[in-house]
């Protein structure tokens, strides 16, 4: 359905208008965020949907764009689209009980992330200024994973 039932407000699994009018629409306001998922776009395009790229962007673009979190004031605070759409997540995901990793590349690409059910725990950037730094991150760990291919 476009538009979850209202017994489904706390949480739902499926992506709807809420999800993309809450979680997503906000931030391609911001030249930081359309410049990062444009650029993880391309590389999976660009790699011609090889099966590695593609796990390696999905990894990323789940624990960042879907389920990020990140610090203001000293005090983290959701963006991630699937957590700004799902109220349940998004209050446990800032509770102090649940584990913030400060994002760490290899960690992200590293950790499993689930599309159906609440995460273990969440990555939190120190601002959204990090995102040219995990493209040139992702970047390199491929170059370097193609080179030992070959």
């Amino acid at each position: 359905p476009w538009i979850r039932p209202l017994a489904n407000a706390y949480s739902y699994d499926d992506a709807d208008m809420l999800h993309d009018m809450l979680g997503h629409v906000p931030f391609l306001l911001d030249r930081r965020f359309t410049s990062f998922i444009h650029q993880l776009g391309r590389m999976v395009v660009d790699s011609d949907f090889n099966e590695e790229v593609t796990e390696m962007v999905n990894r990323v673009y789940w624990r960042t764009i879907e389920a990020g979190l990140v610090l203001e004031d000293g005090v983290p605070k959701v963006y991630g689209a699937a957590l700004l759409s799902s109220l349940g997540e998004s209050v446990r995901s800032v509770h102090p009980a649940i584990p913030k990793i400060p994002f760490s590349f290899e960690e992200c690409i590293s950790r499993s992330f689930f599309y159906d059910r609440e995460q273990d725990d969440y990555f939190l950037l120190k601002s959204f200024d990090e995102f040219p730094t995990i493209i040139s991150q992702l970047r390199e760990h491929l170059t370097l994973s193609q080179t030992n291919h070959c």
